[in-house]
């Protein structure tokens, strides 16, 4: 929870459009049980969350950047890395509330299997990239 930042969002800023500070920590539990699931509790994940597109918790630098696009829905970064020193990519856009932790498991299991030494998990994103990435959510949901 402590790599996790989130900006104020609603209902104190008036620009945003969905949740970010008060969705924090159970969003963070959501991911650390993921990670538990496979394997990789033990790593850092940096976590960045926004109401809206300006991405005031940086959004666009961490591992996972959730950016709220409209009511009940983000759209998912990723591929930033850990020092949040390379920009992430949108991977999907408008995704629900319900489907975020859904749609990062492919992910994170994929890493889990495929992860280099001591590669983060914004790095296994971007060495895979876009197509690769949505080619393992897709493939996860075919399975479902």
């Amino acid at each position: 929870a402590r790599f996790a930042l989130a900006c104020p969002a609603l209902p104190t800023c008036g620009l945003a459009l969905h949740e970010a500070e008060r969705v924090r920590e159970p969003l963070v539990l959501q991911f650390e049980a993921l990670l538990a699931k496979y394997g990789r509790a033990d790593r850092s994940i940096s976590l960045r969350i926004t109401g809206c597109p300006n991405g005031c918790a940086r959004t666009y630098t961490g591992d996972i950047g959730l950016v709220g696009r409209m009511p009940g829905h983000y759209a998912l970064y990723v591929g930033g890395d850990f020092e949040g020193t390379r920009l992430s990519f949108r991977l999907l856009d408008r995704v629900p509330d319900a489907k975020l932790i859904p749609s990062f498991e492919p992910l994170v299991a994929a890493w889990a299997e495929q992860g280099r030494d001591h590669e983060g998990f914004g790095d296994f994103c971007d060495r895979l990239g876009r197509d690769r990435l949505l080619a393992l959510i897709d493939h996860a949901a075919q399975a479902a």
